[in-house]
């Protein structure tokens, strides 16, 4: 059946000329929006869109939605099938799910070997594989779209990490001089393979990851949960699903939210370690700048009600530094900030307040969401926290 198929990638406004950075690209966006409007006009029945698409459009007769993952909540996917039916006929909402049942050998069995790591065996032929393996079932472990596991996998080097999983850089050596792989290629190309191989045994030797045992980098969630007490440097954004449609979902929300001890030390790297410059006062013409490391020292070293500026260069931590920028907000150590597109840098304005100050913000927050009783009753637990000063 030959239909006409309209395509639609939302994010884009129609009247900022900016997004336009090629022809390719300005091309595009005119194809986005004539569809749009193809669409609206009954000349197109198919769309095939982000589910930013339809946010404007009050388009009564569409007959059916078609999610391919499933939708980060409830509200989220009424909101995504409620573009369907609004003529208050018959509608239809559907949503596509991966689904899969394989086992593998429990890591904590005694018939658990090196050379079962990764393997995964059809659980629909459990008992054929119990007998061949001569493994009683009882040491297989299930996992399927509701029970699933999940995977740490290499910042380096994305999800497919040969190094990382297998421990050497991915071509079949454990070291450079004594590697097979290399030594069967001709001598020019010796030396190319070598140089790239050292840069990544080199970093697996410095991978913090690497330090977690083979058996346990696929795991439940909640068992990858108890080995950040152990490995605090594992963040969320290290975590991938076996499920295709739930790590579709966790690697946006977990390259927001990368969990609480990234933005614990995301946050003290602002006070205490960041390198950034800083002036007393709150006037940039008449102020001389210093280059220290985090802000704190320097505020907590002034007369209380003088101003410090902070000019923080974020870069690639844009994200990270906005959020622990907010947070600091919050008790109002930060008073003030301005942020510099062009430059990337954010503009932080403090000025020094009295003792107890800083909590008596922070119930201030809580009171926005909490009753006065139950803010008073965190502001007591906070009393208790861990810190060399209120701030902390």
């Amino acid at each position: 059946m030959n239909v006409p198929i309209g395509v639609f990638i939302g994010g884009n406004d129609k009247d900022d000329d900016d997004n336009c950075d090629t022809d390719e690209g300005c091309k595009l966006e005119h194809d986005y929006f004539k569809n749009l409007e193809l669409f609206r006009d009954n000349k197109i029945p198919l769309m095939i869109a982000t589910k930013a698409f339809g946010m404007g459009i009050d388009k009564p007769n569409v007959r059916f939605t078609i999610n391919m993952n499933y939708s980060s909540s409830l509200e989220s996917f009424v909101q995504e099938a409620g573009r369907a039916g609004r003529d208050r006929k018959m509608a239809l909402s559907i949503i596509l799910m991966s689904k899969y049942r394989i086992a593998r050998i429990k890591p904590d069995s005694q018939y658990y070997r090196n050379s079962f790591i990764y393997t995964w065996y059809d659980a629909d032929n459990i008992e054929m594989w119990s007998k061949q393996l001569n493994i009683p079932i009882s040491e297989f472990e299930i996992c399927d779209e509701t029970t699933d596991l999940v995977k740490l996998k290499c910042k380096q080097c994305g999800n497919s990490c040969e190094r990382f999983a297998n421990n050497h850089c991915g071509n079949g050596c454990t070291s450079i001089a004594n590697c097979s792989a290399i030594k069967k290629l001709k001598k020019d190309k010796q030396d190319q393979k070598i140089q790239k191989c050292r840069a990544a045994c080199e970093y697996f030797e410095k991978c913090p990851l690497a330090k977690v045992p083979s058996e346990k980098r696929w795991s439940r969630y909640e068992h990858l949960e108890k080995l950040k007490q152990e490995y605090p440097f594992i963040t969320n954004i290290n975590y991938e699903y076996f499920n295709a449609d739930y790590e579709t979902l966790m690697f946006f929300y977990n390259n927001n939210f990368k969990g609480e001890m990234a933005e614990y030390q995301c946050m003290r790297d602002l006070l205490d370690s960041q390198r950034m410059n800083v002036s007393i006062g709150d006037n940039d013409a008449q102020t001389e700048f210093h280059t220290i490391n985090g802000f704190l020292t320097t505020l907590q070293s002034v007369n209380i009600g003088d101003t410090i500026v902070s000019y923080i260069s974020y870069s690639n931590r844009y994200t990270d530094f906005a959020k622990a920028i907010y947070r600091m907000c919050c008790i109002e150590l930060i008073d003030d900030f301005t942020q510099d597109y062009k430059s990337k840098q954010f503009r932080v304005v403090s000025r020094k307040k009295e003792e107890g100050k800083y909590f008596e913000a922070l119930k201030k927050y809580l009171e926005r969401y909490y009753s006065s009783e139950r803010a008073a009753e965190l502001i007591e637990e906070a009393y208790t926290f861990e810190g060399d000063n209120e701030i902390h």
